[in-house]
């Protein structure tokens, strides 16, 4: 019995040796991975970093070039007299700055052609006896209405302030755009300016402020023609936007 349990334990040592042995070489050969590999990546990168280099010295030498005529073209430009220098200049003055005729502008008002905001004819909209519904905004819109239709009936009783504008609230769909077009028709058929607000959610700064300048321009000057006008803007909530938000230009 005791010959028998030799036997198996000098079977067993080798089996472990051989584990150890494995273990050894797999863990040489990942090692041996890794070191490749990273000496490839150094390889390559020391590749990118030569060519980088060269590139930047024939820059620098194209540059010292350039400096050089640049220089030359100096000393010759002061050789000249002074009237062919001026000539010189004001020859690159008219070549390099356009007419301001050329020059894009955003709109102009004046013109009402070329102008970005059109008024709309109110003739086609409804009128208060073709909408159903509507009882208790008619009752909220009658004084607005008869001031514009009977100004002269408010004149002469003291400081009273001329209403400026009507603020319509309410969830999409319940007819606020279709009641402003009404009141312009009932307001002897005044230009009606419809404007998205969305419009001036613009991402630069100083776009939307020249916009609404352009707009109210040209609500003026149809007012002047027609004896007022009406701007409507539409999803106004568009329009308070944050200023951290917006980029120079």
């Amino acid at each position: 019995e005791k010959g028998k349990q030799m036997k198996k334990n000098i079977n067993q040592k080798p089996s472990k040796h051989l584990m150890i042995t494995i273990i050894l070489l797999f863990f040489s050969f990942c090692l041996g991975t890794y070191v490749w590999i990273h000496h490839q990546t150094l390889i390559e990168t020391e590749k990118q970093i030569t060519h980088h280099h060269k590139r930047l010295e024939n820059q620098s030498i194209n540059l010292q070039a350039i400096q050089k005529q640049l220089h030359q073209n100096q000393n010759e430009l002061k050789k000249e007299s002074p009237t062919q220098n001026n000539e010189f200049i004001e020859k690159l003055q008219t070549q390099l700055q356009p007419p301001l005729e050329t020059l894009p502008t955003l709109s102009k008002p004046n013109n009402e052609e070329e102008s970005l905001f059109q008024p709309t004819d109110p003739q086609k909209f409804l009128s208060f006896q073709q909408l159903i519904g509507f009882k208790e905004e008619f009752q909220a819109v009658e004084g607005f209405l008869n001031y514009f239709k009977n100004k002269e009936n408010y004149q002469g009783i003291g400081e009273v302030e001329s209403p400026l504008g009507i603020l319509m609230y309410g969830v999409p769909g319940t007819g606020k755009t279709t009641l402003a077009r009404t009141l312009a028709k009932e307001t002897s058929n005044l230009p009606f300016f419809e404007v998205s607000s969305s419009l001036f959610s613009q991402k630069y700064k100083g776009l939307a402020p020249q916009m609404v300048k352009d707009l109210f321009a040209a609500a003026r000057a149809a007012a002047e023609k027609n004896n007022g006008a009406i701007i409507f803007l539409d999803e106004c909530e568009t329009i308070f936007t944050d200023l951290g938000t917006l980029e120079a230009d």
